[in-house]
């Protein structure tokens, strides 16, 4: 439900395309491709450029409904039909995130590996759908774990604009996908 006056959300949204319209064929070269932008949603598609075959990834729809009263939403889709995914019908893939280590002062020279473990971060939300569970996104912050942590204390630090999605959905998937693995089976039909 629209509670902002529309212009306001409207000329916001435009601001974040106008924005992303700089830098297209950046991100069109790493295999993100806009489908449609149509206030006030947009649709992009991810694509796995460093595989052979290229293959898509995800597609996602983001909506700036109230923005910036309230966060974008970030809704997987189906890159064909651009209908909403339920969490059952999503692509084998998975988002992570690589925890940060601590400086620790007085570090033996000799240690040279450190294992560290992704966390995941796709996660299974309301009304079965998944969610990127991260600050500056509308299913983020509406979920019952995270009322500590609110969409103001985040609005004004860059969490929530188009770029900000757009890094943490590429950088948290594509350079995980190292290839496929694939079965086929065929079925002849007898005549």
């Amino acid at each position: 439900m629209q509670v902002v006056q529309p212009e306001i959300s409207r000329k916001k949204f435009d601001n974040e395309i106008a924005e992303f319209i700089k830098i297209e064929s950046d991100w069109r070269k790493k295999g993100v491709i806009c489908l449609n932008s149509e206030f006030p949603a947009v649709q992009f598609l991810f694509i796995a450029t460093h595989t052979k075959p290229q293959a898509v990834a995800f597609a996602v729809s983001i909506d700036f409904t109230n923005y910036d009263i309230e966060p974008p939403s970030v809704v997987f889709i189906n890159p064909f039909t651009l209908e909403p995914l339920a969490i059952k019908d999503m692509p084998p893939i998975n988002f992570y995130q690589i925890p940060q280590l601590p400086q620790l002062a007085g570090l033996q020279q000799g240690i040279q590996q450190i294992q560290i473990q992704p966390t995941p971060i796709l996660m299974h939300g309301l009304n079965d759908k998944a969610f990127l569970c991260i600050p500056g996104i509308r299913e983020y912050h509406n979920h019952p774990a995270h009322t500590d942590n609110p969409w103001l204390n985040h609005r004004t630090r860059g969490e929530g604009k188009l770029s900000f999605i757009l890094d943490q959905l590429f950088n948290h998937c594509i350079p995980y996908i190292s290839g496929f693995n694939m079965q086929v089976t065929f079925n002849l039909k007898q005549f």
